[in-house]
């Protein structure tokens, strides 16, 4: 880290280094792919949320009982 006195003000630079088109890249592609996965877990528990309280009429027409429903609910949204 380097640190320049200034008259009235202290300019610290540490220094990084520029990531490389590569290293760039990859950052970009971990991203995206963490933002994908987090999409699907907000997916997963909205849609399960939304099957547990459906009503056995509509269940009926899905063609699923309470009892399947109840367990497909119960399941985390990380699986």
């Amino acid at each position: 880290m380097v640190m320049t006195l200034r008259p009235n003000s202290i300019v610290i630079d540490d220094r990084v280094p520029a990531l490389s088109a590569r290293q760039s890249y990859v950052h970009r592609m971990v991203h995206q792919r963490w933002l994908r996965v987090i999409a699907t877990w907000i997916e997963r528990s909205r849609q399960r949320h939304a099957l547990a309280n459906l009503d056995d009429r509509l269940l009926n027409d899905v063609g699923i009982t309470r009892s399947e429903a109840a367990r497909e609910a119960a399941i985390p949204f990380w699986r």
